[in-house]
């Protein structure tokens, strides 16, 4: 009898912590100042506004709250997201612009760093004096007295990418995919040093789990992870390889930090300085501190994550558009080859002379915004 009532109280007690934890959350939810600014209807309990996104496209569902509710509102997308499960939008130039000056004061959910944890102790995820510092130590690396050292890696991979579909001229091209594998071929070179050579190698198993890793998750890890606590602790066959890919690209870039740190205790100076080389040298005059390696490998992570998907996405809608808008291609074609003719070699100084390219890139961000 006793082992029973034993037994029974063993498997009650999940249930009983996600009752306390919902109970917790609601009235986190109920207590948050967010409450007193305007939401739109069609909320769904534990939920939220979820599947108003799920239903339609979230770029047009945003515009139309921000034209009925104004510069400010605020939508709920489930417990697991922000305090209580409020985001707060805002869209007015003056407030955004006050957001991004004063970002150490905004307060980051945990959400992003449970579902990317490789960046958890990076830009996007850190909070409060940690944030600013890291701030303080990563602006400088994207100043073009950096990032012209990057123009190499860039016109290599793109090389790479030309004689690749030099062999498919008379075959369908899946231009996005070709694409995604440019983006983590460069990135991985000027992040970290990496050559994935992922665009006339295919994939490793390497780029794998550094592609499994940046991605993000599917929408079970998203639903899972909103809903069930605990959930990237269970052991299923996905969260065992999500697990298992984490552990090989933060090995992959971690060994390449320590490699490093020999490196520069030898006194060995890289010529070609990656990302990684930079934030390495940089040095905290508020905090007297140097980024250490878990820092240094979020950074890493970071970068990545930032521009991988997003690159590739924006330069498959500009190929889109020049596609389908022949004269544009060609007056952009006439630039390129007037700016680039006779073998001139590609400089920072050509690329800002390439202004009708400039124009094309705004005009398809513009039309094809990254964040929809």
């Amino acid at each position: 009898m006793e082992l029973s009532v034993i037994a029974n109280s063993i498997l009650l007690l999940p249930f009983a912590a996600v009752i306390v934890w919902l109970a917790y959350k609601f009235v986190e939810e109920k207590m948050s100042p967010l409450q007193k600014i305007p939401s739109p209807p069609g909320r769904w309990p534990l939920i939220g506004h979820v599947f108003t996104f799920l239903r339609s496209n979230q770029l047009e569902v945003l515009r139309s709250w921000s034209e009925k509710y104004g510069p400010m509102f605020v939508s709920h997308q489930g417990y697991a997201v922000g305090k209580g499960g409020c985001l707060l939008y805002i869209a007015d130039p003056e407030l955004i612009k006050f957001v991004a000056s004063n970002s150490h004061k905004f307060y980051r959910p945990d959400f992003v760093a449970r579902n990317i944890p490789s960046i958890s102790a990076g830009l996007f995820a850190s909070n409060g004096k940690a944030h600013a510092r890291q701030k303080r130590m990563i602006g400088p690396a994207f100043t073009s007295k950096y990032l012209k050292g990057f123009l190499g890696v860039f016109k290599e991979n793109v090389d790479n990418l030309v004689k690749l579909w030099s062999t498919k001229l008379k075959d369908p091209v899946e231009v996005h995919d070709d694409l995604t594998h440019l983006t983590l071929d460069v990135i991985g070179q000027s992040a970290f040093g990496y050559n994935f050579n992922t665009v006339l190698a295919g994939e490793s198993k390497v780029s794998e789990a550094v592609d499994l890793v940046i991605s993000g998750m599917s929408f079970r890890q998203l639903m899972g992870k909103t809903f069930i606590p605990f959930f990237e602790y269970l052991p299923t066959s996905e969260n065992r390889r999500i697990k298992t890919a984490k552990e090989i690209a933060d090995n992959t870039v971690l060994d390449m930090i320590r490699e490093r740190r020999k490196e520069k205790k030898a006194g060995i100076v890289r010529e070609k300085k990656d990302l990684l080389d930079v934030l390495m040298d940089m040095y905290d005059q508020e905090t007297n501190s140097v980024m250490d390696d878990e820092e240094l490998r979020s950074q890493v992570f970071t970068f990545m994550v930032a521009g991988h998907e997003t690159t590739s996405v924006a330069l498959a809608w500009t190929l889109y558009e020049l596609a389908k808008n022949p004269e544009i291609q060609a007056k952009l074609r006439e630039e390129i080859n007037s700016v680039l003719c006779d073998g001139t070699e590609l400089t920072w100084d050509t690329v800002e002379n390439l202004t009708y390219l400039e124009k094309v890139i705004k005009e398809s961000l513009r039309c094809h915004p990254l964040l929809t």
